[in-house]
């Protein structure tokens, strides 16, 4: 389901631990290595820009590491499309919802501090301005794929707390969640969890996490195939720290519903279907939204209800054309926010003025209808890490 170039040849240690990895990642060479045996030396340059270090985890995910620049072999990039700039940014990132705007999420592979790093845009300026006049360093090391220290999720709390969700490769072999506290911005990890969800360990089972409006964790499966031959909906608790699945209310039984199956078919990249991706509303409704595709730049929102134990739907023919430039133009984001009205974010690889876009659809319309078309967002623009199912990147 992924599709991204790079190669790897590394050094090990006796104990089969990687001493040094060089990694050709989008036509740049970068050497990994950990930090316990990263000379300091080589972690430095006279400009300041071309080498970063990761901080020391504070999970079990994994030891933290150095990322060193080596020579960029990047071709130039090509002049812009009529109507259009190409993007030049790389970075693999990620959004998440905030009370008053939206968290830009760096996860690298390369970051100034070498850290997973926050810039936060105000939806009071549409966009327009960042809280902060520099990128906020997290307590997280760096969290892209490149960066071999799992596959990270992130997700924004009624407190705007950040949790990153590790599903990758982790020391416990289970789903972790490390959340990172806003009230330090974003300084201190002040929560590290073993999940009862073992990680991922089919790279063809495609899923999304979501937070619900109680801090649940809620895991969906998307298939190419699940055991009940539907899109699945998977709670786990947050008052048992997420150690524990959800069953269903009292008043739900089978066979009328049956959680985890939804009323939803397949939605994974692979399904003949179409490739959709999934958020919760302010009601913890369960939004499903149709990807667009080359030749087609219209979404479909449809809406699963958290009542009917999301078995039934109470909007099925929502969605729009989407702006674009060109006519294989797929790649959007998409987050929910405060109230209920949808987020399509375009960060590339083209945009109309050199920015991340975001275009807002109303929930008051069924997400028929655009009520902000901002193409100059405090946001830089970007080619994709790579496009995946929801977006993901």
């Amino acid at each position: 389901m992924f599709f991204h170039l790079f190669s790897v040849a590394f050094l090990l240690h006796a104990d089969a631990r990687p001493i040094q990895v060089l990694l050709n990642v989008d036509g740049k060479m970068l050497r990994r290595e950990p930090l316990d045996v990263a000379r300091d030396d080589e972690l430095s340059s006279e400009s300041g820009a071309s080498s970063y270090v990761s901080s020391e985890s504070t999970s079990e995910s994994g030891p933290s590491y150095a990322l060193v620049d080596s020579e960029d072999l990047t071709n130039p990039a090509p002049p812009s499309p009529p109507g259009g700039s190409t993007c030049s940014a790389k970075n693999q990132v990620a959004y998440a919802t905030l009370s008053d705007g939206l968290a830009l999420i760096d996860m690298g592979p390369i970051t100034t501090s070498g850290k997973t790093e926050v810039r936060r845009a105000t939806s009071a300026s549409d966009y327009k301005t960042f809280k902060e006049d520099a990128p906020i360093q997290t307590r997280l090391h760096a969290s892209a794929l490149d960066n071999e220290v799992g596959e990270w999720s992130f997700l924004a709390d009624g407190a705007d707390n950040i949790l990153a969700v590790n599903f990758g490769l982790t020391d416990s072999g289970m789903t972790e969640v490390h959340r990172l506290k806003h009230g330090t911005l974003y300084q201190d990890i002040d929560l590290d969890k073993i999940t009862i969800l073992p990680r991922r360990n089919n790279s063809f089972e495609e899923w999304e996490f979501l937070l619900d409006s109680a801090s649940n964790l809620v895991l969906i499966k998307k298939g190419p195939e699940t055991p009940s031959g539907m899109t699945e909906l998977h709670k786990m608790a947050a008052t048992e720290g997420w150690e524990v699945f959800m069953s269903p209310p009292e008043a739900c039984k089978p066979p009328d519903c049956m959680l985890p199956e939804t009323g939803m078919h397949y939605s994974s990249s692979l399904s003949s279907q179409g490739d959709w991706t999934f958020l919760l509303d302010v009601e913890d409704n369960l939004i499903c939204i149709r990807r667009p595709t080359a030749g087609d730049q219209s979404i479909t929102v449809r809406r699963l209800t958290n009542s009917s134990n999301y078995q039934t739907f109470d909007l099925e023919d929502g969605g729009a054309i989407l702006p674009h430039e060109t006519d294989d133009d797929v790649h959007w984001v998409f987050q929910m926010d405060a109230q209920n009205n949808l987020l399509c974010i375009k960060e590339g690889p083209v945009t109309k003025e050199g920015y991340t876009e975001i275009h807002r659809l109303s929930e008051t319309s069924n997400y028929k209808t655009f009520t902000l078309n901002e193409y100059s967002t405090a946001l830089p623009c970007r080619k994709p890490h790579f496009v995946g199912a929801a977006g993901k990147r």
